[in-house]
């Protein structure tokens, strides 16, 4: 059996919770390279199986979004209506890099989608990558990006009690 794949393959973690216990780079290509090879082989067959889904490119993380932009190197993956972006408040990247990761979107004619947030909420605080919130401090960060970001089309929140 080959190494496990979770949802975010840019990062490895020693254990099956969450992220994958491998990466999808190495084998000389990049973690956008890789992804983009796996989305040609499956995008053909989601379309025959639910051809009115709507097939969302990524998310790797809040921390590689440059993951994503590795994919479209070659140009336009086949399909791709939209591109998952996981926007916590993180120390580095998440949702401070939306607006900027909405622009390169808008460049692409691609509907960037927040798919996966929530405020850092948890006493004491428990990850060390995330900026602690209150809600109100939340919701005005939220309301912030999705101002400076008017391509943004959607934004879900995730109940992540460990934040």
């Amino acid at each position: 059996m080959g190494p496990r794949r979770g949802n975010e393959q840019d990062l490895s973690s020693p254990t099956s919770y969450g992220q994958g216990t491998g990466s999808l780079g190495g084998h000389g290509r990049t973690v956008g390279q890789a992804y983009r090879a796996i989305w040609n082989a499956v995008e053909p067959v989601l379309l025959k199986l639910a051809p009115h889904a709507i097939r969302v490119y990524g998310e790797f993380s809040p921390w590689s979004f440059a993951a994503t932009k590795q994919g479209f190197a070659a140009g336009r993956p086949p399909g791709v209506q939209a591109i998952a972006v996981h926007c916590y408040h993180t120390v580095i990247g998440g949702l401070k890099q939306v607006p900027q990761d909405s622009a390169w979107a808008a460049s692409k004619r691609i509907p960037p989608w927040c798919s996966e947030m929530g405020p850092a909420l948890a006493r004491p605080r428990t990850r060390l990558w995330v900026v602690p919130d209150t809600r109100a401090s939340w919701n005005a960060i939220v309301r912030k990006i999705t101002s400076q970001g008017p391509y943004l089309r959607m934004t879900a929140y995730y109940y992540y009690p460990d934040l």
